[in-house]
């Protein structure tokens, strides 16, 4: 990746940045209930519901980072849970979180490039689709990994800067519109509901018909 003088900084990558997260301490799933209220302005409650999870489903988390959003599942119930990270140390933290929970399973690799096995009734991601690149491909693997009458959420960040600035170092992040996240997905035949608007981000519901 490119990088700045050091006056500015330099960029690092998506998995390094990640990374040095862990490194300083930062884990979602500890933050205090203020910062986690902070953080449902991208999902929280209303991506839950739009889950509508079941006890029998099959459920894959793309960009599942510590387990925030995985517990939520977790504590609801289903049968089956896969999570995916591109970030080794943030996997290894999620894994500690969900270890009281033997139906989940946790892989490192990097969506759309690295798929998990299977298919599956429920596929999720938030804060994630801003890190892809291919986000066209990444429409066709969710659909593709979906089961017939399965649902998939995607929240998108509103923030439309193109970078995460850490101070001594940035993200370069491709921001995300929900039209064209919403195209994507029609195009590959799932029937897409109006999107929802939240504090921090859209919220895309999709199902395979």
């Amino acid at each position: 990746m490119p990088s700045t003088d050091a006056a500015t900084g330099k960029y690092v990558s998506v998995r390094e940045h990640y990374d040095r997260l862990i490194d300083m301490g930062n884990d979602p799933v500890l933050d205090p209930p203020v910062l986690k209220e902070y953080m449902d302005g991208w999902d929280g409650e209303a991506l839950m519901d739009a889950l509508c999870l079941t006890p029998g489903c099959r459920v894959l988390e793309i960009g599942v980072g510590t387990g925030r959003l995985a517990l939520r599942v977790l504590e609801r119930g289903c049968a089956q849970f896969t999570g995916m990270d591109v970030s080794g140390k943030t996997i290894e933290a999620a894994r500690k979180h969900l270890s009281g929970y033997p139906q989940a399973e946790l892989v490192a690799g990097e969506f759309p490039f690295d798929l998990p096995g299977g298919r599956f009734d429920r596929i999720y991601s938030s804060l994630t689709f801003l890190h892809i690149e291919e986000k066209e491909r990444a429409c066709a693997c969710i659909a593709a990994l979906l089961d017939e009458g399965g649902r998939a959420v995607i929240s998108l960040d509103k923030d439309q800067s193109g970078r995460i600035d850490m101070g001594s170092y940035m993200v370069r992040v491709r921001p995300d519109h929900p039209d064209e996240i919403s195209a994507y997905l029609r195009q590959a035949g799932l029937r897409v509901y109006p999107v929802r608007e939240l504090e921090r981000a859209w919220l895309i519901t999709a199902d395979h018909a």
